[in-house]
């Protein structure tokens, strides 16, 4: 594929006996088998012995020991995660296994030098903050999440703090980014790391990346004993933000005091900030 198409993707999905395509720029793009990119109708396939090929490679071998996480709809890998969905079997309503895999989504990840400063910044001037980053998805907020708390961490404009990262899917903090400065509570949901970093390494931020309502108990519960969250949430804008039963309610209760919304403009990242 082209250099530049290749340094701005951000995705790579792979289908069993579908198109292979790419996320880049913004733009759902098709190559071609010589990596060019051309329209849906002369995509390259993916083979079914390609594809069971790639989920052997990302189970390391033992597809049967990621069933946890496959289940709950990813496979966690070195510098992230790749997502996955296909046959699903339910019971009493809730998930129970995926039996057959048939799409994978890997994610590129990246690290953004100084991405968070300005919300360093309105830290400095005004004391740390709650703070809620919220966009569609795909548009960078795990990105910022990163860099916020690495930054935290390491005093970079402003003085140390103790971070803890509940990093549940196992894609906030990479291999090559912590370098021992933070905290983190990996492979478990949200709420039980939350609690965990809170009742045994007395944070004074904790980060967690997709809050959901089963989130809300141990988010509020945190921000009583005074640590402060750094997290995120899928929205387009502030009134589908505030739509959000548990959202609505964590605000109401006075977790996050900054919000931020991440954006995206012909693969640029950026992001705009709101203090409450």
């Amino acid at each position: 594929m082209p250099n530049e198409t290749k340094r701005i993707t951000d995705e790579i999905r792979l289908r069993k006996n579908g198109v292979f395509n790419i996320f880049a720029g913004g733009k759902n793009l098709f190559p071609d088998e010589n990596g060019r990119i051309c329209r849906i109708e002369k995509a390259l396939t993916v083979t079914e012995k390609e594809f069971e090929e790639c989920v052997f490679l990302l189970c390391k071998g033992s597809v049967y020991s990621y069933d946890d996480s496959i289940r709950r709809g990813y496979i966690p890998i070195p510098y992230g995660r790749a997502g996955v969905c296909g046959d699903g079997v339910t019971e009493m309503g809730k998930m129970k296994k995926i039996k057959e895999i048939t799409s994978v989504s890997l994610r590129v990840h990246r690290n953004i030098e100084n991405y968070g400063r300005k919300i360093i910044n309105i830290y400095k001037q005004e004391g740390l903050k709650g703070t809620l980053i919220y966009s569609p998805p795909g548009m960078g907020k795990t990105t910022l999440l990163r860099s916020v708390g690495l930054m935290l961490a390491r005093g970079e404009g402003i003085r140390p703090y103790k971070v803890g990262f509940a990093d549940e899917r196992e894609e906030i903090i990479l291999p090559d980014t912590n370098l021992g400065i933070a905290d983190v509570f990996s492979g478990c949901p949200k709420h039980i790391a939350v609690e965990m970093l809170t009742r045994t390494m007395s944070p004074e931020v904790i980060i967690c990346d997709e809050i959901t309502p089963a989130d809300t108990e141990e988010l509020v519960h945190s921000t009583g004993t005074g640590v402060f969250l750094i997290c995120s949430c899928h929205a387009e804008n502030k009134k589908e933000l505030e739509a959000k039963p548990h959202i609505r309610i964590l605000m109401e209760k006075g977790c996050f005091g900054l919000l931020s919304r991440v954006k995206r403009e012909n693969g640029v990242y950026g992001y705009v900030t709101e203090v409450l």
